[in-house]
């Protein structure tokens, strides 16, 4: 036999002047609208210009030559970039390509050439990231993603990793201002970089 015991309706309240007052303290229903706009709008220009500043690292890499390479970074890409794989997809490296040890390779060189322009673009500029903006680091993490303590997000990510996320940002943030950028719709960005694909 089954007992109900509760049952449990939604009503979705009447946009109007009213409700903007109450939720948004704003005068009007139209205010709220725009404000709602204006909100989304802003957050998705700032993952526009995020995947900008990570297009001009990728752009400035692609561009450089680099010469041989720490083994110890090789290894550090590694271990980074198989936990990322496992900890998004629940695939290791080996699984996620097949095996394939010459595209694994390929895809840690990417990231190890990666890492060196930045550090030697760091460096040229004078750009280093401190312990305090680790830990600040941290806690906008917790913010913004599912973990419930610094000491979790710690057992994922090490302050050297943290450290060396914000140093990318730094420059990323330092190439976009001396970039010369030229805004085009998505249509128009997936017909010159093809369609990006999801994480994995």
């Amino acid at each position: 036999d089954i007992e109900v015991l509760r049952v449990y309706s939604y009503e979705t309240p009447e946009l109007n002047d009213a409700f903007a007052k109450e939720t948004a303290g704003v005068d009007t229903a139209k205010e709220l609208e725009e404000q709602i706009y204006q909100e989304s709008m802003d957050s998705q220009n700032e993952i526009n210009r995020e995947q900008m500043r990570e297009d001009l690292i990728v752009a400035l890499t692609e561009s450089s030559t680099v010469e041989g390479y720490p083994q110890s970074l090789y290894d550090q890409m590694y271990e980074s970039t198989d936990a990322v794989y496992q900890m998004w997809s629940g695939m290791s490296l080996e699984e996620a390509f097949e095996g394939d040890e010459e595209a694994i390779k390929a895809e840690i060189i990417t990231s190890v050439n990666s890492a060196l322009i930045v550090e030697a673009v760091a460096e040229t500029e004078g750009l280093i990231v401190t312990k305090e903006e680790v830990d600040n680091y941290k806690e906008s993490i917790l913010e913004d993603s599912g973990y419930e303590s610094v000491e979790s997000l710690e057992e994922d990510y090490s302050d050297q990793e943290l450290a060396s996320m914000l140093l990318s940002e730094k420059v990323g943030l330092l190439l976009e201002e001396n970039a010369n950028v030229t805004e085009v719709s998505e249509e128009e960005y997936e017909n010159l970089t093809g369609v990006r694909d999801e994480y994995f």
